[in-house]
C-alpha cells in the first residue's frame, strides 16, 4: 500500500546523503498520482516523480523533521 505524501514532506535517495528532496505539489498525472519534489541545496533542480517510485523504501525514504523544525512557539 502507498502511504499518501504530504507537500512540505523530505524524502533522501536511500543511496545518496544529498541531496534531500521536499514535496512542493502533489496530484494525478494520467490516472497515476505524482509528485513535485525540488532539491532543497538547488531549487531549480525539479523533478516530477510517482508517488508509488518515492515512497517505496528500496529508492527512498522519509527524512524525519528534526526537534527544532516540529517545535511551535
Amino acid at each position: 500500500m502507498v502511504r499518501e505524501i504530504q507537500i512540505g514532506q523530505r524524502y533522501r535517495r536511500v543511496d545518496a546523503t544529498r541531496p534531500i528532496w521536499r514535496v512542493i505539489d502533489v496530484g494525478d498525472r494520467i490516472g497515476i498520482r505524482h509528485c513535485y519534489i525540488v532539491d532543497e541545496s538547488d531549487p531549480t533542480n525539479i523533478k516530477l516523480i510517482s508517488e508509488m517510485t518515492l515512497t517505496n523504501p528500496r529508492f527512498y525514504h522519509l527524512v524525519e523533521p528534526t526537534d527544532a523544525a516540529r517545535k511551535i512557539d
